[in-house]
């Protein structure tokens, strides 16, 4: 019921590249490709690279500071909410660590510019994947 400060979620994308082109998936799409028989776990492993991220587990108080920063003034005064901060945001401010390496095998650090520059498809991947751990939908909440 209470989150404590360092408390972590593990998030594991599955992504395969293509020049500049990323495809990005979550656990929950890779296990439902398996279980449609798209996909095998061996086939799985074999064409997708997996990328390991820990991210802070969301407080309420976490919560209400991105729908706030993402709270947004038009030109002409009108309030609005903007999701691409409300996005970047958590994924910026939640991501904590992950195994991701540059062409050399050296660690990439987990920081603003670094996360910034992840592909959108990676980056989506990422916050998908969190979601998908830290909160029911309807679906999940029927089961």
């Amino acid at each position: 019921m209470f989150i404590k400060k360092n408390d972590t979620v593990e998030v594991k994308i599955y992504f395969k590249q293509k020049d500049y082109k990323f495809l990005a998936l979550t656990g929950e799409e890779i296990q439902a490709r398996i279980k449609d028989k798209k996909l095998t776990e061996e086939q799985a492993n074999e064409e997708y690279s997996i990328l390991t991220v820990q991210m802070k587990v969301l407080s309420w108080g976490d919560y209400n500071d991105f729908q706030s920063s993402a709270q947004q003034t038009a030109a002409n005064g009108d309030r609005y909410f903007d999701y691409r901060v409300y996005k970047e945001d958590r994924l910026k401010k939640l991501t904590r660590a992950w195994d991701a390496v540059d062409q050399e095998g050296k660690p990439v650090p987990v920081n603003e510019q670094t996360v910034t520059s992840l592909a959108p498809s990676i980056g989506d991947a990422i916050v998908k994947g969190y979601d998908e751990l830290c909160f029911y939908d309807e679906e999940k909440e029927k089961k």
